[in-house]
């Protein structure tokens, strides 16, 4: 990973495009956690990684997890 969200915000380097696709991953792998019954608890521009051809967008600082029970 090239760059953290937080620096490429601050850059003013996104277009409007690259900032819906950025948007639409963090949806997905916030989908893709809850539906595995864990939580991010330090969700922030910082903890969120992309490639500096913004093709891929990961969410970091996995020791920030919680495990929700099922019921």
């Amino acid at each position: 990973m090239d760059y953290d969200l937080e620096k490429l915000i601050k850059d003013h380097v996104l277009t409007i495009p690259q900032k819906k696709y950025i948007i639409l991953q963090i949806l997905n792998g916030l989908e893709y956690l809850h539906a595995n019954y864990l939580i991010h608890r330090d969700l922030k521009p910082k903890n969120i990684l992309v490639t500096n051809d913004v093709s891929a967008v990961k969410i970091a600082d996995l020791g920030t997890f919680s495990l929700v029970s099922k019921s």
